[in-house]
C-alpha cells in the first residue's frame, strides 16, 4: 500500500514587522468588524495615534502572519510574561480572514 504525499502548502507563514502595519490593520478591522467583543484595549478605543501606537508595539513582539498568494490571510500573535521564575505567556490574537476562503477558491476555480 502506498502513502500519497500531502499537497504543498500554499501558504507562507512569517513574523509580521512594523513595514506590515498597512496588512495589520486591515485585518484587524475585518476582526473588529465581525467580532467587536473580542476587543478590549483603551487604545483600540480611542483610535488614532493612541491605537497605532498599540499596534506598533505589537509588531515588535512575536506576531506570525500567514499569506497566501501574497495577501494577508490571518494572524496569531503571543506575548511572554515572565513571573516569579517562570516563563509564561498567552495568547493576544489569533483570526483568520475570510479572505482565506476566497483565495482558496479562486486556486480551485
Amino acid at each position: 500500500m502506498m502513502s500519497q504525499a500531502a499537497p504543498a502548502a500554499s501558504a507562507e507563514i512569517r513574523r509580521l514587522t512594523v513595514d506590515d502595519i498597512e496588512l495589520f490593520c486591515e485585518i484587524l478591522a475585518e476582526a473588529l468588524q465581525k467580532y467587536p467583543q473580542t476587543f478590549w484595549s483603551l487604545e483600540e478605543d480611542q483610535g488614532g495615534d493612541a491605537m497605532m501606537a498599540a499596534y506598533r508595539h505589537w509588531l515588535s513582539g512575536t506576531l506570525l502572519g500567514a499569506f497566501e498568494r501574497h495577501t494577508l490571510v490571518g494572524v496569531a500573535g503571543f506575548m511572554s510574561r515572565p513571573t516569579k521564575g517562570r516563563n509564561t505567556g498567552a495568547i493576544f490574537i489569533q483570526f483568520t480572514s475570510r479572505k482565506a476562503a476566497e483565495v482558496k477558491a479562486l486556486e480551485k476555480g
